[in-house]
């Protein structure tokens, strides 16, 4: 099975620009490039910073690439191939998205 993580170099600025943003937005000292997001306690809130913060530096990411990709490595190799079109969604893949938690809904639940 292949390694999914990126090792190209040309991800490696903004892989460490996401981690910086997600771990002063979490309130730690540091993130690892392979680390879950998700795991570390992001949310919808801090999804709409990243996307927000990609965009503004010319990336075609969407929301759902938060989730798709929940570490600064993959997040960052996603942005970085993205087309210049976005790209459609599979349904199937839209509806197991929607019966993931956050760790909020987690919590609460």
């Amino acid at each position: 099975v292949p390694d999914p993580r990126p090792t190209g170099r040309a991800e490696e600025p903004l892989t460490r620009a996401i981690a910086e943003l997600w771990a002063e937005a979490l309130g730690l000292p540091v993130v690892d490039a392979h680390a879950d997001v998700l795991s570390l306690g992001g949310d919808s809130i801090l999804a709409m910073r990243t996307i927000a913060f990609l965009r503004r530096r010319g990336h075609r990411v969407a929301f759902e690439d938060f989730y798709e990709h929940p570490t600064p490595a993959l997040l960052s190799a996603a942005a970085l191939a993205a087309p210049d079109h976005p790209r459609p969604r599979a349904v199937a893949a839209t509806a197991e998205r929607r019966r993931r938690l956050a760790p909020a809904q987690r919590w609460l639940f």
